[in-house]
């Protein structure tokens, strides 16, 4: 045994060791950077419009959604869970949004405080139901998507919130040089996300149960707290 965690001390201790660049190399994650890199490269000699600042502009913000909503995705993954209701909820959250401040004229600062906050309720819910039935958070959170799209109807009594405040709608194309701005709101939560896996005690609970959840009980863990968060 103790010969075993010596191995395994010293493989670790030797990984650290390790160059970036040779991290990079080993990485699984290095071919599809290197696939990433040379589509770009294809598309720029071969495509006029695509390094246009328009296209890069467009990218960008695509990007950023698309990172957002994997971000939300990878924190129920981290913890060897699934939330396919997430596209649900971001629908909700901003219908909601639409209806404030169309509706009842809510300021925009309220407004957005507000829509996250009913989001976040929304997933803690979800966590809520998948330890309190102990029914697997795929069917949960299946089932929970036509109940938030239902909501979102009835919400939004199928009509389009098209009347918003031009403040609210120049966010949303904003941008910082030939880069949306919502790409750069978007890194800011990834560093944050970083922040408390690696420096909090709620993330490391989170990725030990992810890792193996019998072993983070009989360490303590209080997975009935952290799922629903």
């Amino acid at each position: 045994m103790d010969r075993k965690q010596g191995g395994q001390s010293c493989i670790s201790s030797g990984w650290r060791t390790f160059s970036p660049l040779t991290r990079l190399r080993v990485s699984p994650q290095a071919g599809l950077l290197l696939a990433t890199i040379v589509l770009w490269v294809i598309f720029g000699l071969t495509t006029d419009g695509f390094l246009s600042s328009f296209n890069l502009f467009a990218l960008g913000r695509d990007i950023a959604l698309f990172t957002a909503i994997g971000l939300a995705q990878m924190v129920a993954l981290s913890m060897g869970e699934m939330n396919l209701s997430v596209g649900a909820i971001g629908g909700v959250a901003a219908i909601f949004a639409g209806w404030l401040m169309q509706v009842l004229g809510v300021p925009i600062l309220l407004t957005v405080i507000l829509a996250i906050l009913l989001g976040a309720g929304m997933g803690w819910f979800n966590g809520w139901l998948v330890v309190r039935t102990n029914i697997n958070s795929f069917v949960v959170t299946l089932a929970m998507t036509g109940v938030y799209t239902g909501l979102l109807l009835i919400i939004s009594k199928a009509q389009a919130f098209s009347n918003l405040p031009l403040q609210f709608s120049d966010f949303g194309q904003a941008s910082v040089g030939f880069f949306s701005l919502i790409i750069f709101l978007v890194l800011v939560i990834v560093v944050l996300l970083i922040i408390f896996y690696r420096n909090s005690e709620l993330g490391r609970w989170m990725l030990a149960v992810g890792a193996n959840r019998r072993a983070a009980q009989f360490s303590g863990s209080k997975q009935a707290h952290c799922e629903p968060i």
